[in-house]
């Protein structure tokens, strides 16, 4: 069981690093040449607030809540 657990610690280490260059690395070097922020990080001195006003819910949103 002791060398199982050592496997399975192992293994889960070298599955999430490959996913990591796999999926994450590509996708934040595409974000990075084409320039796009999904946070919207950039500072704009002349704004006095950065927050994003929410949309209204219409009245029947928690009819069929699932």
């Amino acid at each position: 069981m002791a060398i199982g657990h050592v496997l399975g610690i192992v293994n889960t280490r070298i599955v999430l690093a490959i996913l990591f260059f796999v999926v994450f690395v590509p996708v934040a070097l595409v974000f990075k040449v084409a320039r796009h922020d999904p946070m919207a990080r950039a500072i704009d001195k002349r704004t006095a607030t950065y927050r994003t006003p929410s949309r209204p819910r219409g009245t029947d949103h928690m009819e069929r809540p699932f």
